[in-house]
């Protein structure tokens, strides 16, 4: 699922939390239940293709960390929903160096993990996107409509 995606989640489930600490609890748990939601990753690691797919795949992880990152500045002045929104896109970290850290832990980024549920990229990138525009509008509701 994409960084922004899991941020703008994570922030949302956030905004409902009491606390900073209860909203990194929350966007943690936010990012395993996405992930669990079909969606699309682009190919990384040993599954990325050579060329100009594989450049265009790193510039739009390079797009979606930064719209991730702007997020997070837009909901700065809320604790919860500023951590919720950093744990929920930070579980993700692991995925980069997946293939030199699978012995560690649970694989929870491993494409044919139960957990991390994939399909096509119109099917998946539909559920991501719907899935943040809910976010957005939780997080407006919560934040600017008080």
């Amino acid at each position: 699922m994409s960084i922004v995606t899991h941020v703008v989640v994570g922030a949302a489930v956030g905004s409902f939390m009491p606390n900073a600490l209860s909203g990194g609890v929350a966007g943690f748990i936010s990012h395993i239940l996405g992930d669990l939601i079909p969606h699309y990753d682009p190919p990384l690691g040993k599954y990325a293709k050579k060329g100009l797919q594989r450049s265009f795949t790193w510039f739009l992880l390079l797009v979606d960390f930064s719209l991730g990152l702007m997020v997070l500045w837009l909901v700065k002045d809320s604790p919860q929903m500023l951590v919720g929104g950093l744990v929920g896109g930070l579980v993700d970290l692991d995925a980069f160096f997946f293939h030199k850290l699978k012995h560690i832990g649970i694989p929870i980024h491993d494409l044919k993990s139960n957990w991390h549920k994939q399909t096509t990229a119109v099917k998946g990138l539909f559920n991501q996107g719907l899935l943040t525009l809910i976010a957005v509008a939780i997080i407006y509701q919560n934040a600017y409509n008080r």
